[in-house]
């Protein structure tokens, strides 16, 4: 957030953090429109939200108009004061909407959102993103999205209930969704790599429980490696230096059970490492006391060790986990740039912010703005944010915070305001700046006017009532829709759990529990009706009679809520019970201190609220006395409540303890007789009869084992033996079934062969093989056209008739197999699942080529760019090589031995001028098996590694470098001596040769894990380099053909118009009169269409002409490349060229036709080094003359002036000065080798020394050394 801000990157940050000295809010401020917004000509389409789609009322920001909110508020269900919010928010790219309780907050955000998705294409605004405090909120109002039938709707999160939202949910999308190649193969080698990794850790983790038995083996290694000299002394001599029958762990064993007779000491480094020498002499002479000392600096390192590797590994699969999660994290974004909404909480963006950053959204709104932290809210303002709506109310529950200490109810926590929200702070202002315009939402339609009375008189003024609720009915059961039951019974003292900031109240939970009974009585209230409220959580869980423990009875908590104030904000019921609990002669209020609370504690009710609370603890906060001012006004305050029975009008009670109910209010009505036989009929709805049934099962007469109040259903007594139709015996049946034993599934295992395909299955005995619905489970057999076993099973891959008497047609599952096959151009395999001969298409793993400068970034299919760093191959015997990096070495391989030491201490067992093998010690390693020499099949521990030293390759595998490097064939790149060492370079020119692989495990060989080998793999990483460049090239031919073709069908309208013109002309009789006047200038300009189709001719011949240039030059120097076929590919492009030059709308194109008469002629330079193939002495001399005169024709074009003129004027004449000029072709060594035969050879084998003699094309005697002479003085 600090490097956004210091980059400028914070959207919004002259409003939300103002500079002082920017006059910018010193007064009241004016925001402009969102910047997408700021064109005059741009302006919001409000038809989505009007009554008359057709009444065209639209919104410019820059420019509203006086009636708007008028017509809108006509034309739409929004009040005035949500249409002047509306228009606020669409015409601010900084906005600010309070809403007080039931001003349809939510409504109008589902308007405001209606209207931004449909001009989201136009206004270029992204995915818009929806931030709530709470997950309830954010399903609610992503709901009333999708009922008003937006579909591309995600929800980030798993912690939704809504069930509406579970095909809508981000990680169900993704998992569904499709991932390129490259993705599954990342997927697959990562978790593979840690699978592996997990299975080392255990291995690590054993050896550390091991370590603690003390096992030999745990400390084999390690001794073997760093004190050779101690382990050889356990590996089988005893103290004399005899060799000894007894076994290494058995020795080793007895030696550390002597090691714990001694005690515990520390020493300093210096007698520590006496000890260790002295070990390293004799280990059986340490005293008891020394043992345990060596002992325990043994397990000490070794611990060090394992924990190194152990943490090493931690680290690695950190980096393994971040690719797999950079793979998710790519799908989520692809599927969340598809959408019109995001929805997401707070903590949920903060998550996942890394993804959102990338989504390019303009808007983003935040619901219950108020609730959200400042922090939370700064971090949904991604820098690509150019519109931000914020509504919520500043006057209700502030943002939640774990330390009290820290937030504004404390008088410390003043200085930080941490639950102070960023809506709070701008709508109130702060010192210095005043208050940010906001729009106040003011008609609400919840609460009855007795109720939003309260805090109408006490925090919103400007709050209205809507005739909605001005006729709401009155409480069914009470005397009063409002009422204060005032109580001085005090709260109960707090125990050893509760001594925190939980309080409780037992009379007031009594009371609540036999209030919430009688209203429940009346039969009027379902469970969404009710709800009780308290300000600490401890209240509804208290035990021994209270709370949840008293309304459990009877099923009452099913009917009714009961919430804590904080977590019920954003809800709403229509009869609303609240235990205010504090009641102390010390009159404190608690948490019911802060108008907040008491704003959302008062405000929740539609049709009633009933308080029961001590009035003098209260009375001294300011709020709560305003209130009871109001409730004495009406008389609705008072000891006791007023009940009033719905049945008999006239007649009321007055309750004021728990037991008032059952006496006055029996059953929730009154004292007079019911004519119900058991409970009221009210109390029928409310309640479950608890008393056991009456009545008996029949026939069976077995009694019903249910309450009274519950229907008895079937009988599920248990029937024990019964004999089934099928013969079986069924252990134990349910009454009802055993009534039927026809209808009794047996579930008895037997082999029935099925009719429609023969096979034998093993079913349960009540299935019937011969329906048509039965799904026959055998394994198909049949192998696949790809070589695969089919995956399906006999009913899948069986068929439907094709006609009632026709033949059965298989359809055969598709092949679930990896593919596996390797790619032409890499070492790669196809992650695909099997093909069959549809091709694997390309490469889409990332590039493997790297060097100690950079790491290639591509993927492997596209060629990589080379490093032209220089070379850091080089050692004191043969110096450093010349090239670049990327280029095969120029210097001879050294065969010397490194003579630096190892880590252990040890000399290197590689080659001078290669890195040092760690781990790879001789001596202190445990590779001593390792099969090092492939040719004499030689372990490590077995070889001099002053004449034969290790390559250690990037796999792990190492060999000695004479044996790798027969298998790597380095004498096709070095000459090498009588004594095998390397002398000289040796010509290498192989073009489809690929890198060099592991003897053991095929994998390719690294260039930067060893250099000696560069020289191969350099020209290997070459020839692959070019066959994807080819490939790319060959890919990007077709394209544009393919486009030539469209472009060319297209402009037939105006090519049959070409024509039609001159075929009128034609029979008019001109045709004399028009003779050498071109008839492309009687016809206006080129169309778009021809222009496009000769341009694309002309990056089509421009891109053959590139790869006919270098196959031409790799034809010369390589001579294993087919010349012939070069050739022929250069003859066909010439004829392209000449018909591109011949046609008529080319002329148009002065440019175009110079720069094609350049390629002409930089072929027909080149050919003229292939005149060894059949043909080509005669063609290349008419070639020559054809290009001299397209060069003169492009000397005279260039002279009419166009773009770049003089450059293609420069370029002509070089040419043609390249064309006059004698021509000599270099002599190849083989070629000199022939010469030189020839000259001591004469006809018929006899050896001469005038050349050898051969016929010419007329018959006469030729020398060769002439013949040579000849040609070389006429070219």
């Amino acid at each position: 957030m600090q490097r956004m801000y210091s980059e400028s990157r914070l959207p919004f940050s002259s409003w939300i953090v103002p500079d002082p000295r920017n006059p910018v809010r010193s007064e009241k401020p004016e925001v402009p429109p969102p910047v997408y917004a700021r064109d005059p000509d741009f302006g919001f389409d409000l038809s989505p939200i009007l009554s008359d789609k057709l009444a065209g009322l639209s919104l410019t920001p820059t420019n509203i108009a006086p009636n708007l909110h008028k017509s809108l508020s006509a034309l739409t269900s929004l009040d005035k004061g949500q249409c002047d919010a509306l228009i606020f928010a669409l015409s601010q790219e900084f906005c600010l909407i309070q809403g007080p309780h039931g001003t349809g907050k939510s409504y109008l955000g589902v308007q405001l959102m209606r209207v931004l998705v449909s001009n989201k294409a136009r206004a270029n605004l992204g995915p818009i993103v929806v931030v709530c405090y709470t997950n309830h909120a954010l399903d609610q109002f992503l709901e009333h999205l999708v009922d008003q039938g937006m579909d591309k709707v995600i929800r980030i999160g798993s912690k939704s209930s809504s069930e509406a939202m579970e095909g809508k949910n981000l990680r169900a999308i993704a998992r569904e969704a499709d991932k390129t190649g490259g993705e599954n193969y990342t997927l697959g080698t990562c978790h593979s790599s840690r699978e592996e990794m997990e299975k080392n850790l255990q291995k690590k983790f054993g050896a550390l429980q091991a370590l603690n038995r003390r096992y030999w083996g745990g400390f084999d290694h390690h001794l073997r490696r760093m004190y050779p000299g101690i382990h050889a002394q356990f590996s089988g001599k005893d103290a004399e230096g005899l060799i000894t029958q007894e076994k290494v762990p058995d020795r080793f064993k007895r030696w550390v059970q002597e090691s714990t007779k001694g005690n515990t000491q520390i020493h300093s480094v210096g007698r520590l490492q006496d000890i260790i020498e002295k070990a390293k002499r004799n280990v059986w002479s340490l005293s008891d006391n020394d043992r345990k000392t060596l002992m325990n600096h043994l397990m000490q390192e070794i611990r060090e060790r394992i924990i190194d590797g152990i943490l090493d590994d931690f680290r690695e699969d950190d980096a393994f986990a971040k690719q797999i999660r950079d793979v998710y994290d790519e799908v989520d974004r692809r599927i969340l740039a598809d959408a019109d909404v995001i929805g997401v909480t707070t903590s949920g963006l903060a998550r996942r912010i890394s993804v959102l950053r990338h989504i390019e959204s303009r808007v983003v709104i935040c619901e219950e703005a108020g609730e959200v932290l400042e922090a939370h809210m700064l971090s949904a303002l991604i820098p690509s944010v150019q519109h931000l709506i914020q509504i919520g109310d500043h006057q209700q529950l502030r943002p939640q915070i774990v330390n009290h200490k820290l937030s504004m109810e404390s008088h410390s926590g003043d200085l930080y305001q941490l639950d102070r929200s960023q809506f709070e702070r701008m709508a109130l202002g702060e010192s210095g700046l005043p208050a940010f315009p906001t729009s106040q939402l003011n008609v609400q339609s919840r609460m009855r006017p007795e109720v939003s009375t309260l805090i109408r008189n006490t925090l919103y003024e400007r709050l209205v009532d809507s005739d909605t609720v001005k006729n709401l009915p009155n409480v069914v059961g009470m005397g009063k829709n409002v009422f204060w039951l005032d109580h001085e019974n005090q709260e109960d003292a707090a125990d050893q759990e509760s001594r925190g900031r939980s309080k409780s109240n037992k009379w007031e939970v009594a009371m609540t529990h036999a209030l919430v009974r009688h209203i429940v009585r009346q039969g009027v209230y379902s469970s969404k009706d009710i709800a009780v409220l308290t300000p600490y959580g401890h209240e509804d869980t208290t035990p021994n009679g209270t709370g949840h423990a008293l309304l459990q009875k009877k099923a009452m908590t099913k009917l009714l809520r009961i919430a804590t104030v904080d977590n019920f904000q954003g809800e709403e019921a229509k009869v609303i019970i609240i235990s205010l609990v504090r009641s102390n002669m010390d009159n404190k209020v608690g948490f019911l201190k802060t108008s907040n609370r008491i704003n959302v504690l008062l405000s929740r009710a539609k049709h009633g609220m009933y308080l029961i609370g001590n009035s003098k603890t209260y009375a001294n906060v300011s709020m709560w006395s305003n209130v009871l001012g109001m409730l004495r006004m009406t008389d609705s305050i008072g000891h006791k409540f007023s009940l009033h029975c719905d049945c008999h009008q006239e007649t009321d009670a007055m309750v004021a303890t728990p037991e008032d109910f059952e006496i006055l209010s029996p059953q929730g009505g009154c004292r007079k007789q019911c004519d119900h036989k058991c409970h009221s009929d009210a109390l029928h709805k409310a309640f479950k009869c608890p008393l056991p049934c009456p009545r008996l099962f029949h026939p069976c007469e077995h009694d019903c084992p249910k309450l009274c109040g519950e229907p008895c259903g079937l009988c599920m007594t248990a029937v024990h033996d019964i004999q089934l139709p099928c013969g079986h015996i069924k252990a134990k049946v349910p009454c009802h079934e055993s009534q039927s034993p026809e209808k009794v599934k047996c579930h008895v295992l037997v082999k029935r062969a099925v009719p429609s395909c023969g096979h034998v299955a093993k079913v349960p005995c009540f299935v019937d093989v011969s329906c048509k619905t039965f799904r026959c489970g055998e394994p198909c057999q049949q192998i696949l056209s790809c070589g695969h076993k089919c995956p399906g099973t006999c009913y899948n891959c069986a068929s439907q008739l094709q006609k009632e008497a026709g033949p059965k047609k298989t359809m055969h599952q598709k092949c679930k197999v990896i593919c596996g096959r390797k790619y032409g151009s890499c070492h790669h395999t196809c992650p695909r699942t099997c093909h069959g001969g549809e091709g694997c298409g390309v490469c889409h793993a990332k590039c493997e080529v790297r060097c100690a400068h950079s790491k290639c970034p591509k993927k492997c299919y596209k060629a990589c760019p080379p490093c032209v760093e220089r070379c850091t191959w080089q050692c004191e015997h043969q110096g450093q090589c010349a090239l670049p990096c990327a280029a095969p070495c120029n210097r001879l391989p050294c065969s010397n031995r490194c003579t630096k030491p190892l880590r252990c201490g040890h000399q290197c067992p590689g080659l001078c001028g290669e890195r040092c093998p760690e781990g790879y010690c001789q001596i202190c390693s445990d590779k001593g098996d390792a099969r090092v020499d492939m040719l004499e099949f030689k372990s490590y521990s077995e070889i001099g590694l002053d004449e034969s030293p290790i390559v250690v390759l990037g796999c792990g595998h190492f060999f000695t470098a004479e044996a790798l490097d027969g298998h790597i064939s380095m004498h096709d790149a070095y000459r090498t001596g009588q004594t095998g060492e390397y002398i000289a370079l040796s010509r290498s020119s192989s073009l489809s040769q690929f890198i060099p692989r592991g003897p053991d495990c095929q994998s390719p060989i690294q260039q930067y894990v060893t250099q000696r080998y560069n020289r191969v793999i350099n020209q290997a990483v070459l020839d692959e380099t070019s066959k994807r460049f080819m490939e790319m090239v060959a890919n990007l031919a077709r394209k544009i053909s393919r486009f030539n073709a469209e472009a060319s069908h297209k402009e037939q309208p105006v090519r049959k118009l070409h024509d039609a013109t001159a075929k009128a002309m034609r029979a008019a009789g001109i045709d004399s009169q028009m003779e050498g006047i071109s008839i492309g200038y009687h016809i206006p300009n080129l169309s778009p269409d021809q222009r496009i189709v000769t341009g694309g001719n002309m990056k089509f011949l421009k891109l053959h002409y590139t790869l006919m240039n270098n196959l031409l030059q790799l034809a010369k120097t390589h001579r294993h490349v087919a010349a012939t076929e070069a050739v022929n590919d250069a003859r066909k492009l010439l004829g392209s060229t000449e018909s591109f030059i011949g046609d008529p709308v080319s002329e148009s194109f002065p440019a175009m036709i110079v720069e094609v008469k350049l390629y002409y002629a930089e072929i027909a330079l080149l050919l003229r080094t292939h005149r060894g193939v059949p043909g080509m002495e005669t063609e290349t001399a008419a070639y020559g003359a054809k290009a001299t005169e397209y060069l003169q024709e492009a000397e005279r074009l260039c002279g009419k002036g166009f773009k770049d003129a003089d450059e293609l004027l420069k370029a002509a004449r070089e040419l043609l000065k390249l064309l006059d000029e004698k021509w000599y072709e270099e002599v190849t060594s083989k070629e000199l080798e022939a010469i030189k035969l020839a000259m001591v050879s004469g006809r018929g084998g006899i050896s001469t020394h005038s050349g050898h003699w051969y016929n010419c094309e007329n018959g006469h005697p030729v020398s060769l050394a002439i013949h040579l002479s000849l040609r070389s003085g006429h070219d």
